[in-house]
């Protein structure tokens, strides 16, 4: 148990006595030695046991760090602990367990609460959803497609996984803290808990923190996914919430759950103080009673899901708990797999027996884009058409909803794409990399979204007519734990002949957080027919340097006088 502020590090040691008596004349021997880096002597430390009694025995001791590395994602700097059991001077058990020196913690003292905090500077936590491709590494011993799995993910400026709704092998979480990757642990309840089950939810609560505790990658566990309205009293509720409350004879109610929450937080903080606990992932029965809350929106694939995307790319957010930050543990949209990847792993009477024959997606079991493609693009005639358009889809809403998140850094403190890389063929097609591990465009859409530093232009018209008057917002986005002051925005409207218009001005943005840094007003030029302008953007550093650009693009309209 690191404590950086103090430059110290508490270790908990468990031994267990199958005698059933109680022995003396024991000792413990610790010793602490980096593991990834050389520098420095040993520590050694021993202490005395004097009493053992029967069953389990935990011992703590606390060592002085003068002098540590920290671990953080950029830099993963790791150190083994070594403790020998000792019993008159002969060793008869040795163990290892590797740490980091890292502190992760929640402010729930400001206004709003909710803001993450590593090594004491604010994160924002900026991952995917993770469902069985890591946990096949390890059961294969593909231990460097575990690797590249967790690589995949840091290229795309991603900093934490969350692993859906289960812990996994500790090998995955030993590669985390090798590479630098948080992560967030779910304890595997989904929607409700059974009223018979609830000491045993509480003692798998202690199995699981005890898991996981010694890994620095572990920054926040979760109690349950996606809880739903469950209630004993009527009321005005919706339909489904009606048919919910006919579930109570089985699983608890929600002040129940909020019960079991308050005791499953307690189990933890015996076995880890410092762990940051969050109750609910994606509250569909919000608000809970502590801690940050937390929503899942696909309002880009089932249309409107949490709040209409005209309302998300405007700025609003669903119903949050109130004085609280938020995150949003799922977003995304299908697209679906490669063809070489059908063309290989699908059924035959799934595809169709040549490429050009007219197809539909619903010939894949349990995929969505047929039912669901309605909304945002056309039908399409061939299996390539379909790949191609829902595939596109898919990058636009990667892109757009995560330009909306990272808009509300004031607020969203964590977002998770659901997900990165599918387990399986036509496993979970919103995956934006497949389980060939061959990326889908929205792989590429996301990465670009969450450059950790980011000029980004927001306008609500994306076509116009010619001499119409358009406004844009220039917001500065800022994933990076310094803050960036003395900028310079520099803003070009251009199109095929040259620069049209050129705009500057003073910009400043503060660590781990998004601003809107100005407007600037467009007037269209005369053009004749159709035509694309574009609207580049530059963030200058107060050297001059070009920290980051980017582009939007208009389609303007020439004007047509209609005679009658």
């Amino acid at each position: 148990r690191p404590d950086i502020d103090r430059r110290a590090v508490e270790f908990r040691v468990g031994v267990y006595n199958r005698f059933a008596r109680v022995l003396r004349d024991f000792a413990l021997e610790l010793e602490i030695r980096p593991r990834n880096f050389r520098e420095g002597e040993p520590v050694l430390r021993r202490f005395a046991v004097e009493y053992m009694g029967p069953g389990q025995n935990e011992y703590r001791y606390r060592v002085e760090m003068p002098d540590f590395r920290l671990w953080s994602p950029e830099e993963p700097w790791l150190y083994l602990a070594r403790v020998r059991l000792f019993h008159a001077e002969k060793e008869i058990d040795c163990r290892d367990a590797a740490f980091g020196m890292r502190k992760f913690h929640m402010d729930e003292e400001g206004n709003p609460k909710g803001t993450l905090f590593l090594n004491n500077r604010p994160v924002l936590l900026r991952g995917a959803n993770e469902m069985g491709h890591l946990q096949q590494c390890v059961m294969r011993g593909d231990y460097r497609q575990l690797e590249d799995d967790i690589l995949i993910a840091k290229l795309a400026h991603l900093n934490y996984y969350r692993v859906t709704q289960r812990p996994v092998q500790e090998e995955i979480y030993d590669y985390f803290d090798m590479l630098g990757m948080m992560h967030q642990c779910d304890f595997p309840l989904f929607g409700f808990l059974r009223r018979n089950q609830t000491a045993e939810a509480l003692r798998e609560v202690g199995e699981m923190e005890r898991l996981i505790r010694r890994h620095p990658s572990t920054v926040m566990v979760s109690l349950i996914n996606e809880p739903m309205v469950l209630r004993d009293r009527p009321g005005d509720e919706p339909k489904y919430a009606r048919r919910m409350r006919e579930k109570g004879h089985r699983h608890l109610f929600r002040d129940e759950l909020e019960a079991f929450f308050a005791a499953a937080r307690r189990v933890i903080y015996i076995e880890n103080p410092d762990r940051v606990v969050k109750n609910a992932e994606g509250d569909y029965d919000p608000p809970t009673a502590e801690g940050l809350s937390d929503f899942h929106c696909y309002t880009m694939w089932y249309t409107n899901h949490a709040l209409p995307f005209g309302k998300l790319y405007k700025g609003y957010l669903p119903a949050i708990r109130k004085g609280w930050k938020t995150g949003c543990g799922e977003y995304g949209a299908e697209g679906l797999d490669n063809y070489p990847l059908m063309c290989r792993c699908y059924p035959p009477q799934w595809l169709p027996r040549r490429p050009d024959d007219p197809w539909r997606p619903d010939r894949i079991v349990r995929a969505q884009t047929w039912a669901l493609h309605g909304d945002w693009f056309a039908e399409q005639r061939d299996i390539r058409g379909w790949i191609a358009a829902s595939q596109l889809h898919q990058a636009r809403a990667a892109a757009w909803m995560t330009d909306a998140f990272r808009r509300r850094s004031d607020r969203v403190v964590s977002t998770a794409v659901h997900l990165l890389i599918d387990a399986w063929p036509s496993g979970w097609m919103k995956a934006l990399v497949g389980a060939d591990r061959v990326p889908k465009p929205a792989y590429f859409a996301l990465a670009d979204s969450m450059k950790p530093l980011r000029i980004h232009i927001r306008c609500d018209r994306w076509s116009a007519y010619a001499g119409e008057t358009v406004e844009a917002e220039v917001w500065l986005l800022n994933d990076t734990p310094r803050e960036f002051r003395g900028c310079r925005a520099v803003v070009t409207l251009r199109g095929a002949g040259g620069d049209i218009a050129s705009y500057g001005l003073a910009c400043s943005v503060g660590a781990a957080s998004s601003a809107c840094v100005g407007r600037v007003r467009l007037k269209l030029p005369a053009v004749g027919g159709k035509r694309t302008l574009f609207l580049d953007a530059a963030l200058l550093a107060p050297d001059g340097r070009t920290l980051d650009g980017c582009r939007f693009r208009f389609r303007v309209y020439g004007r047509t006088a209609w005679s009658g």
